[in-house]
């Protein structure tokens, strides 16, 4: 007969799993085994990688110049707004991926996440990434969205440029039709040869024209300036190459994971198996007592 401490410590959970450490320790390496062996026959995925410098703005002073914290807020707006539509179609009809047996969409473009971009804390860089099954393909779409970007980025500046030209230029026209007018009349009255008030009047009103219309052209030439002091430029560090590994599946950490999970599936398997042998022993010898 058992002494009761022996019993007891037996018939406590940690005695339980203790005893039947082979099977948690089988069930555990079993569904290791089982992960890897699912992770082997995923499809391989590929990334390539290339950053995006955010510099100074396009015309820069010390007066105009961007403190860092703006540029840090900058980037995460340049995280947002450059995964466009626009962009992303573009890419797609790039390299034929709308068709078969891609037959991709923009929608799908995004729940894959076949592009991703994210700054670097504490840094001017913007990490633009591509996962794709091939790995050349995956360097080439990166590199091209990389180049979009850039694009996209220079055409924003160049219709605010256009926008604010555009403005100054009826302006100017108005105040060149005017200084011209005044001027027409300057010289008329100028052959009649006449001195008076009225001269000193046109006069006046010529200075006045003509400083308008110097003006409005000052501020006409140093648009560019001003819209580029507020824009901020984006250049390509360096192009992605091709990469020579598969960056998914993650064989290893699908094992660990599986393993875990295993084994957290054991415990209770276990003292539910352990439980249940107990109450069937203590059924057969109620019966073989009646």
């Amino acid at each position: 007969m058992e002494p009761p401490s022996h019993r007891s410590n037996s018939a406590s959970p940690w005695g339980i799993l203790w005893r039947h450490y082979r099977l948690i320790a089988g069930l555990t390496l079993a569904c290791a085994a089982c992960t890897a062996l699912f992770s082997l026959f995923q499809k391989k995925v590929y990334r390539a990688s290339t950053y995006l410098l955010l510099s100074g703005s396009k015309i820069e002073t010390g007066q105009t110049m961007i403190p860092n914290y703006v540029y840090y807020e900058l980037l995460r707006s340049y995280e947002v707004f450059l995964l466009n539509d626009e962009l992303i179609q573009a890419t797609i009809e790039h390299f034929g991926l709308q068709s078969p047996p891609n037959s991709l969409t923009v929608d799908d473009f995004r729940k894959r996440r076949i592009i991703e971009i994210e700054s670097p804390k504490n840094t001017r860089l913007l990490e633009v990434r591509a996962e794709f099954p091939d790995p050349r393909l995956a360097a080439e779409i990166v590199n091209f969205f990389a180049s979009a970007a850039v694009r996209f980025n220079d055409e924003l500046y160049a219709r605010d440029l256009e926008k604010v030209r555009s403005g100054l230029n009826e302006q100017l026209d108005r105040s060149a039709q005017q200084l011209e007018s005044v001027a027409q009349r300057l010289k008329q009255f100028d052959q009649s040869s006449k001195k008076d008030d009225v001269s000193r009047q046109l006069l006046d009103e010529y200075q006045a024209a003509r400083d308008v219309y110097d003006s409005l052209n000052w501020k006409y030439q140093d648009a560019a300036s001003s819209v580029g002091s507020r824009s901020s430029d984006l250049k390509i560090i360096a192009r992605a190459l091709p990469p020579t590994k598969p960056y998914k599946p993650w064989i290893a950490l699908n094992s660990i994971l599986g393993g875990a999970l295993g084994f957290l599936v054991s415990i209770p398997l276990t003292l539910s198996l352990h439980y249940f042998e107990r109450s069937a022993e203590a059924g057969t010898k109620s019966t073989g007592q009646h």
